[in-house]
């Protein structure tokens, strides 16, 4: 009968102690998991922070040759990267993503001023700001890209 009373306190023992092994592989799994998502998300903001930069540069030369058909193209693509950009940037960089939460609405004001002036077959209105106004997007994106850690 002591054997017996052993063997069940040996075994309660045993699954106590795999019950614990199970619990920590659970918690290096979910770590494991939490640090490939980042990495991903981590990748996928630089690759948008490139193109969005090289938008903005294919942007500034249209407007400077006046192709207002070509450019306006690419105003919705760049809105949407700079969303996707602004969703993924963690809590450190929030004045960043307040950048570019004003970004956007900068990009759509002069979207309508083309589109407006391509219907019209006029110079969009503004159009002397843009310049400008994409050079202080482009150098906030630029300045994200520096901080963002691979």
């Amino acid at each position: 009968m002591l054997w017996v009373l052993s063997f069940l306190y040996g075994g309660f023992a045993i699954a106590i102690w795999q019950v614990t092994r199970a619990r920590t592989a659970a918690r290096a799994a979910e770590i494991a998991s939490k640090q490939t998502r980042d990495t991903i998300a981590t990748v996928l903001t630089v690759g948008d922070l490139n193109r969005a930069i090289q938008l903005i540069q294919r942007i500034k030369d249209f407007h400077r040759d006046q192709k207002w058909e070509v450019s306006l193209q690419h105003y919705q693509i760049l809105r949407a990267t700079l969303t996707d950009i602004r969703s993924r940037l963690p809590d450190a960089l929030s004045d960043k993503r307040l950048a570019l939460h004003r970004a956007i609405p900068q990009i759509s004001v002069m979207e309508t001023s083309v589109d407006q002036s391509i219907r019209e077959d006029n110079t969009p209105n503004g159009v002397e700001n843009f310049s400008g106004i994409l050079n202080s997007i482009q150098l906030h994106l630029e300045e994200i890209s520096s901080s963002t850690q691979l």
